[in-house]
């Protein structure tokens, strides 16, 4: 991976998880409304919290509101997603984006996790097209082996060869389908708005 690819990738990780981050914190405060007014806290409206019901209704949350508060935010760090993978030129980051949305699986509610493990198939099925889009092409240049290093300079291609560029047979860069992954942060919001308001 080269320098450039790895600071498009922490970046796109440090924006991701800032959002995250902002909205959790956002969502933390409990402070007054404009009013000053207590802000109203979210009511159940499909029953109340569990006492002596089953104690993983909320996933790894301790209560309802925990669980709101936290799929709240995961619903905006979901949300950034198509934006991060079409900035990606590579796979490289596709596995720390998958291990946070793997996270946000295992914490959320049993009933929605579904959706966040949908989401994650579809984000490495995306990786793995770019690999294959990457490899046809850009296809691999030979590495050079210890022999190489005896040959002398003027065999080598040197900086003067141009890198491959894209043609107009090659194929369409792959994109991610916004159109079943916002099907399944719909589910994820359907979930928000039965549940926590």
């Amino acid at each position: 991976m080269n320098r450039k690819s790895r600071r498009v990738i922490r970046a796109m990780v440090a924006g991701f998880l800032g959002l995250a981050l902002a909205a959790v914190l956002a969502g933390c405060t409990g402070g007054s409304g404009p009013t000053g007014s207590p802000m109203p806290t979210p009511t159940v409206t499909g029953g109340t919290e569990p006492s002596s019901g089953d104690p993983t209704q909320w996933g790894t949350y301790g209560s309802r509101a925990e669980a709101c508060l936290g799929v709240g935010g995961d619903v905006v760090a979901l949300a950034l997603i198509p934006n991060n993978l079409a900035l990606m030129n590579d796979s490289a980051g596709i596995g720390g984006l998958d291990d946070a949305i793997q996270t946000m699986a295992v914490a959320a509610p049993p009933v929605i996790s579904g959706h966040y493990l949908q989401i994650s198939a579809m984000v490495l099925a995306f990786g793995r097209e770019l690999d294959t889009y990457n490899a046809i092409v850009h296809p691999p240049t030979a590495t050079p082996d210890a022999s190489a290093d005896r040959q002398p300079a003027a065999a080598s291609a040197g900086p003067g060869v141009p890198s491959p560029s894209l043609s107009a047979s090659d194929p369409p860069r792959p994109s991610f389908d916004t159109t079943s992954f916002g099907t399944q942060l719909d589910g994820i919001k359907e979930w928000l708005k039965t549940d926590c308001s």
